[in-house]
């Protein structure tokens, strides 16, 4: 069974060694990670408050290999009908778009999806050419029509390999 609290020194309590810093939210008691324990599998991976942690270390490698990326300056163009700009044309495949031109953090496309530690990860190839990998909620809040087109395209391939889906 997993530790159920954190990997500071509580009296009596055993301390429990922290693998990895997995994830990050913010909950109604302030920041918390996700866990992965030395020794457990990632099933038993807990949710912890930042301050019952004692891996300053691990936290700051994973806080920046996951920090935010700085607002960029909108210049939104008028929209036409469907909400795409007048001068943009429908894109046929929401996995492969054109990136705006010198906007490194513009979505190129959507590589792949995988699951890691029971969440959905996007490996995205963004407008410089690098590969970034995206939490099923960055990628929805950033680019909600990418992602949906392809959750689309995946459902409409399975099906035509004959699969049966159920929600």
């Amino acid at each position: 069974m997993a530790p159920k609290k954190g990997a500071g020194k509580k009296s009596s309590e055993k301390e429990y060694s922290v693998e990895k810093v997995v994830n990050k939210r913010t909950a109604n008691r302030g920041v918390e990670y996700l866990i992965k324990w030395r020794g457990y599998p990632s099933s038993e991976n807990t949710w912890e408050p930042a301050t019952h942690l004692n891996c300053k270390n691990l936290v700051e490698e994973y806080e920046k290999g996951n920090a935010p990326q700085p607002p960029k300056a909108s210049t939104r163009p008028r929209l036409a009908k469907r909400g795409r700009p007048a001068s943009q044309k429908p894109s046929t495949s929401a996995a492969s778009a054109p990136a705006p031109r010198g906007d490194k953090n513009a979505l190129k496309k959507i590589e792949s999806v995988k699951k890691q530690h029971g969440s959905l990860i996007f490996i995205c190839e963004m407008g410089d050419g690098s590969k970034k990998r995206v939490s099923l909620a960055e990628a929805f809040s950033r680019w909600p029509s990418r992602v949906f087109k392809c959750f689309e395209e995946v459902i409409l391939r399975l099906l035509e390999e004959g699969h049966s889906l159920t929600p």
